[in-house]
């Protein structure tokens, strides 16, 4: 201690900036002058600078908790975990997986580390994947079964509160990206966890931690649910009935109406009903689910939610894309004209003329209600003004490839916009 270098308070706060904070604890202690030094407001803005933190959803849950809404009131350990990780697992722009992996199960009895190292990894990945296809091209490792079932193990632990639980369910959300430890999750559980947190979720003590749980655990089984051999916004090349087990163990086990019951209780939080309908486009691949949730008039839910909300683009989106497999069926079609659904499609067609992903959704819910029903369909997308917005496609996007899938349809935006126009055109004469 008689060895510490004599400096003025001004030099060792600039000093404790360039210390980890485990260094920065410890030096605090070696005497008055630094612990002097180490005020509140500075020891808070050191807090905040390691402890980067945005709450808001980007459309994927919630992101990284505040400092005020830690579970654990030891937030010093926390940072230090935190930095702690940072080092082993992070190199340049990369993150090791296979290490953090590593790195938990020699600290699987530490609640509060793998609580820490789950609250890092979603961080990690919204800072890094801030939209839907980054999130795609996010690198997962396939990882052991014994560090996944570890994680899920931990949704409904009684010492992991409710609003620390998120974070497993989201970093499970993460790790499913990749298609083994998709496969691997339902093994272990972790979609009837998910569940059993969403339904848990209003013993959360802040009302205002439910919309961020709640988040995070349909942004979770969004990806959960996705069908093995999927890929984001692709068609499917199998529709073998293993490729959605995933999708069946959900609905076995009641979460399928769970998410119905999400989508009546929030109808005014248009980001957890952006989820909620994302999360329908896949459980709508599984043609049972499809008309139950046909049965359970989901469509008057969705067309409701895009009347509520017309400017919301993230919702209107997935909205639409939950339609596409719904409006092939006769009882759909039925429900969508009677809400007036193709005025609901039309209108967003105009509205993001320009968004592609849009655009190319709008044209599959049109090309779904005429399967089997081309001339009552025609009819009123003509008498809605469609054909003047369906004609912009074919200019907007002219340099989109004409591509055709294994049955002959076209699958570029032009080439359906191509498609859709010959049929409006012509439907009388077919």
């Amino acid at each position: 201690m008689n060895g510490l270098p004599v400096f003025s308070q001004d030099v060792i706060t600039c000093l404790y900036s360039f210390l980890d904070f485990e260094d920065m604890c410890s030096m605090k202690t070696f005497s008055k002058v630094w612990e002097d030094a180490c005020n509140k407001p500075l020891f808070s803005r050191e807090i905040q600078r390691r402890w980067p933190h945005d709450h808001r959803d980007i459309g994927m849950g919630a992101g990284v908790s505040p400092l005020a809404c830690l579970g654990y009131s030891d937030w010093r350990a926390r940072i230090v975990y935190r930095e702690r990780l940072e080092k082993t697992v992070v190199n340049g722009r990369t993150v090791d997986l296979k290490k953090l992996e590593e790195i938990c199960l020699h600290r699987k009895d530490n609640v509060a580390f793998l609580t820490e190292a789950c609250r890092w990894v979603c961080e990690y990945f919204d800072r890094h994947c801030s939209t839907d296809q980054g999130s795609a091209m996010f690198n997962v490792p396939p990882l052991s079964h014994i560090f996944l079932q570890l994680l899920s193990s931990h949704l409904g632990n009684s010492k992991v509160k409710i609003k620390d639980q998120q974070m497993f369910a989201k970093t499970m959300g993460v790790l499913a990206l990749h298609e083994q430890n998709r496969a691997t999750l339902a093994d272990v559980q972790a979609l009837a966890r998910v569940v059993g947190l969403l339904r848990n979720v209003e013993n959360a003590q802040n009302p205002l931690d439910h919309i961020h749980i709640i988040g995070c655990c349909l942004w979770a089984l969004v990806i959960l649910c996705r069908p093995l051999g999927g890929i984001e916004g692709e068609a499917l090349s199998s529709f073998a009935r293993e490729n959605f087990r995933n999708v069946k163990q959900l609905s076995n086990i009641g979460g399928v109406m769970a998410v119905m019951e999400m989508i009546r209780r929030y109808p005014n939080e248009p980001e957890l009903l952006a989820k909620a309908f994302w999360l329908l486009v896949n459980l709508a691949l599984v043609e049972d689910v499809k008309m139950f949730l046909i049965e359970q008039n989901v469509i008057a839910d969705i067309i409701g939610t895009m009347k509520r909300y017309p400017d919301h683009k993230r919702l209107n989106f997935r909205a639409t894309f939950a339609l596409i497999n719904m409006g092939i069926r006769t009882r759909a079609k039925l429900q969508i004209r009677e809400l007036e659904g193709h005025k609901i499609i039309l209108a967003v067609m105009k509205k993001w003329s320009k968004c592609p992903l849009i655009q190319k959704c709008c044209c599959n819910v049109i090309r779904s209600l005429m399967v089997g029903d081309l001339t009552n369909t025609a009819r009123l997308i003509e008498g809605a003004g469609g054909i003047p917005l369906i004609q912009n496609i074919l200019t907007e996007f002219s340099d989109n490839n004409n591509d055709n899938d294994n049955n002959g349809s076209p699958t570029s935006l032009w080439g359906m916009a191509n498609q859709l126009i010959y049929l409006l055109q012509n439907y009388r004469n077919l």
